[in-house]
């Protein structure tokens, strides 16, 4: 690039030389060899600067959000529904519409059970632990009876009520499958099945032979915070 002055010769061919500064054209000389020999492409320009631009965030894709307002402003943002965590309970569940609407779904009976940190559905699988039989995820405590001379069936709520029920003699290991524990000969040709359910239990003698008598069994029950009725 020209950084000095700009020296004008004048004269004829072969005669001395008369140098003659011309200082206040530098600037003009500078700009005007630009313009001609180095055009500014503008379209290049354009486009280095709109790649140079910050680019537009991408909103993250989510299913669910705590409370209704956050919720709603997700499904709109993403044009999808956006469930409301906040609002979900054992038989029912909610989502924030894209439209600002909501959606609820209730069961007929409680499907999930509230965990540390969550929900969780319902599973009646039974599986063993410290001596009783449990239910993997129920919605009332119970436990079964592992085998020996403890409570047959212990339930109890968080408002301190509890109920034990128990068999009138030595129980053996039952056998496990699925939602079934099943307590081999507790009777004469008789089996001793226990049942989770989703909101209880179910108790069922099955007659490996046909009785010679009638089938009867006394069952000693103890309660707290509860009290029997006759219907």
């Amino acid at each position: 690039m020209f950084a000095g002055p700009i020296r004008l010769r004048v004269g004829r061919r072969g005669a001395g030389r008369l140098v003659v500064p011309v200082v206040g054209l530098t600037v003009l000389a500078m700009l005007a060899a630009v313009a001609l020999t180095d055009p500014i492409p503008v379209a290049a320009a354009t486009t280095a600067a709109v790649s140079k631009a910050v680019p537009v965030p991408v909103p993250v894709d989510v299913v669910s959000k705590p409370d209704q307002a956050s919720a709603m402003l997700a499904a709109h943002r993403l044009g999808h529904e956006v469930e409301i965590s906040g609002l979900t309970t054992a038989m029912s569940m909610t989502w924030a519409q894209p439209n600002g609407s909501l959606k609820t779904e209730m069961a007929q009976a409680p499907v999930r059970v509230a965990r540390a940190g969550g929900w969780v559905d319902v599973d009646t699988t039974l599986a063993s632990g410290g001596g009783r039989v449990s239910p993997e995820a129920a919605v009332e405590a119970y436990s079964f009876s592992g085998g020996g001379s403890g409570p047959l069936v212990v339930w109890s709520n968080t408002s301190g009520k509890a109920l034990s029920l128990s068999w009138p003699s030595v129980l053996p290991v039952p056998t496990i499958s699925g939602d079934t524990a099943t307590y081999p000969g507790v009777l004469p040709g008789t089996d001793l099945l226990l049942s989770a359910r989703r909101a209880g239990w179910e108790i069922s003698l099955r007659l490996n032979t046909r009785p010679k008598a009638a089938v009867s069994v006394s069952l000693p029950l103890s309660l707290t915070g509860l009290r029997t009725s006759q219907r």
